[in-house]
């Protein structure tokens, strides 16, 4: 599946209550694991849940957010572990496993305000850092990638 069309596919759901989206049993995993609220999304979209790199032609981010849509906590890219060589070697940036993962999101802020059945997914955001919209938020992550990979060899 293509980013655009998962876009297009996922915006149908937004806004409708989990209760109304997911099986009880479903209901009370999302509890139990976070990750589960992404893997569910992936699953009502039609895709199959893997391991590769990305989820399609970019990447999905779930993110928990507040009704307005405004973050309630940091959004995890990839495992450092997985990356921590390019890191070190300070790979160009547009040549990084994580650009590779932050080049095309498809952010979903999910509202996890009050009791899981009343959650709900909001109008997603497609990221894609190619576009000169994005051109700012491109420029402060790579600035960020090379002050991690300073940091980690100085620590090193």
């Amino acid at each position: 599946m293509r980013l655009q069309e998962a876009c297009v596919r996922f915006n149908k759901l937004a806004g409708i209550r989990f209760e109304e989206l997911f099986s009880q049993n479903d209901m009370n995993m999302i509890i139990i694991n976070k990750g589960k609220t992404g893997q569910l999304l992936e699953l009502a979209l039609g895709m199959h849940l893997s391991s590769t790199n990305l989820d399609f032609d970019g990447e999905l981010k779930t993110n928990k957010c507040d009704n307005a849509g405004n973050p309630k906590e940091t959004v995890f890219i990839t495992q450092i572990s997985s990356v921590i060589d390019e890191l070190i070697q300070e790979r160009p940036f547009e040549e990084t496993h994580l650009y590779e993962k932050i080049s095309n999101i498809l952010y979903v802020p999910v509202c996890k305000d009050g009791n899981p059945k009343d959650w709900m997914f909001l109008p997603s955001i497609h990221i894609d850092l190619s576009s000169p919209r994005y051109a700012q938020l491109r420029d402060i992550w790579r600035s960020d990638y090379y002050s991690i990979c300073r940091q980690l060899r100085m620590h090193i």
